[in-house]
């Protein structure tokens, strides 16, 4: 529906929206106060932030540059509209003139944590992590937002190669805000990095006693007994604490495709492959991309010489996405397996048209000439 864009905001960013926009249609000038612009800019950041996650629509630019436009037609010198046009400038990655605007902003507002915390956010993306951190260290002295903030330091760490200083801003991070997503990850990540998956274990079952209903604090937990489990010779007991944690996500969220995806690999880990088969079967509901998951269900069939049930597998991904080439070569190597040889070099030839960059379909396809004692030809194609 239309007005789903208006889904978490209260009446008033709506009215204040849908108003200016009807004026942009008509071409009315309402009189908006400078509060009200902020709303209305604001709103077209959060909206361009959130389709920047998937696709950045031509759409969503215009209506914040025209928001802008309009607001500093009306107020040319307001400290605030002037922010978010350097906002704007970033976004555009134009950096340059974005940095005018917030260090003229600095030396006229230098307690100003908006300014500040928008400065840490240009210099990284200029990596520049120094100076980033010493601007989110100002940006954080009015204690708003420190979730984020905390996990921006614990970044900016890590791109510089410090992870125990990166480890203590993710917690940091966590403990400031429990549904900080990324410093989640970030700090389960970089514990595994630093051969410290015990020490996440403790973390994130600490974590999850306090926020039960985290989906991403279970997986977490899942991942890191995952990590202790490969550093231990495959420890069997850690790879099933691992699934318990992954189910406990997926009871809080059955849709994490994520979670159905390690608990097979840990089924595999524990070779129970057809456990592992059903449970990529169960997460094809909510796959974003279902071809990639029959592929890899065709795969565990291969690995058991199951030739024929793989083969199915892999034709329903084929017919998901036709130019799924890794998919037509592995279907190519069931066809030669199961002895349907003309039908396997229709097979080879075609997965290797759609990838002939990858030297791996040219061997295999030259192995299937070799087999069958065609070595001019063989020879040819190397």
């Amino acid at each position: 529906m239309k007005n789903d864009r208006f889904k978490g905001y209260d009446a008033e960013v709506r009215r204040l929206v849908l108003d200016f926009e009807a004026g942009q249609r008509q071409g009315l000038q309402h009189y908006f106060d400078p509060d009200e612009m902020e709303i209305i800019i604001d709103f077209y950041l959060d909206a361009l932030d959130n389709t920047a996650r998937k696709t950045t629509l031509p759409s969503d630019t215009r209506r914040l540059e025209r928001s802008i436009a309009y607001a500093e037609r009306l107020f040319p010198d307001a400290p605030g509209i002037r922010l978010r046009k350097a906002h704007l400038y970033s976004i555009q990655g134009r950096y340059d003139q974005a940095m005018r605007i917030l260090h003229e902003l600095e030396h006229i507002e230098p307690d100003n944590t908006d300014v500040q915390y928008a400065l840490g956010t240009i210099y990284s993306a200029l990596d520049q992590p120094r100076k980033a951190i010493q601007y989110y260290m100002q940006a954080a002295r009015d204690g708003y937002q420190l979730g984020t903030i905390y996990g921006n330091m614990g970044d900016e760490y890590y791109r510089m190669g410090r992870l125990e200083d990166a480890l203590r801003y993710y917690k940091k991070s966590a403990a400031r805000n429990a549904s900080e997503e990324r410093s989640l990850h970030n700090l389960e990540a970089t514990c595994d990095e630093l051969n410290m998956n015990a020490e996440a274990i403790d973390f994130f079952k600490h974590f999850v006693r306090q926020n039960p209903y985290s989906h991403i604090g279970w997986f977490c937990l899942g991942r890191a007994y995952m990590g202790f489990a490969d550093r231990h010779d495959g420890d069997h007991g850690s790879y099933v604490e691992a699934i318990e944690a992954f189910r406990f996500a997926l009871t809080i969220d059955s849709r994490y495709f994520d979670a159905y995806v390690l608990i097979a690999e840990c089924q595999q880990a524990l070779h129970d492959s057809m456990e592992a088969v059903a449970t990529l079967r169960e997460s094809l509901n909510c796959a974003a991309d279902a071809a990639n998951v029959l592929f890899s269900i065709a795969t565990i069939y291969m690995g058991q010489d199951n030739y024929q049930t793989a083969s199915i597998y892999l034709q329903q991904a084929t017919e998901r996405d036709p130019y799924f080439s890794e998919a037509w070569l592995k279907l190519a190597e069931c066809h030669e397996a199961l002895g349907y040889l003309d039908d396997a070099e229709a097979l080879y030839q075609r997965s290797l048209g759609m990838n002939e960059e990858n030297d791996e379909f040219w061997l295999l396809y030259a192995d299937f000439l070799i087999a069958r004692q065609r070595y001019d030809e063989a020879s040819a194609l190397m």
